[in-house]
């Protein structure tokens, strides 16, 4: 894979694992802040279960393998603009597996940024 492979693949799992549609979301009170930090390699409780949730909710045929179309009529625009770069085998669809591992290739990124 190559390194821009990687770094879409790293933007992508990022975005799924946000939410999906690669929005930014306003930042919590100072006073706040630091007490609702979660570190970077680990994903907030529930996130998991909600990027399972709304990768199920995209993939209408129920076959566990979500289509381009699928992910772009489905809200996952992040999905669907970095399809090329999660679907590493050129398969035509993703799966939850491929999304799994374009997170975790984000997180060896920012953890070994001096890798890139």
């Amino acid at each position: 894979m190559t390194r821009r492979s990687y770094l879409l693949a790293a933007i992508v799992g990022a975005g799924v694992l946000a939410g999906g549609h690669g929005a930014t979301r306003a930042a919590p009170p100072a006073d706040q802040f630091a007490q609702s930090v979660t570190p970077p390699a680990v994903a907030a409780p529930g996130h998991h279960e909600r990027m399972i949730e709304r990768f199920r909710r995209a993939n209408v045929t129920n076959d566990g393998k979500l289509t381009r179309e699928q992910a772009s009529a489905g809200g996952l625009r992040v999905v669907a603009s970095h399809f090329d770069a999660i679907d590493t085998a050129h398969k035509g669809y993703v799966t939850l597996d491929d999304l799994r591992a374009a997170r975790a290739v984000r997180q060896q990124m920012k953890a070994n940024p001096a890798a890139q």
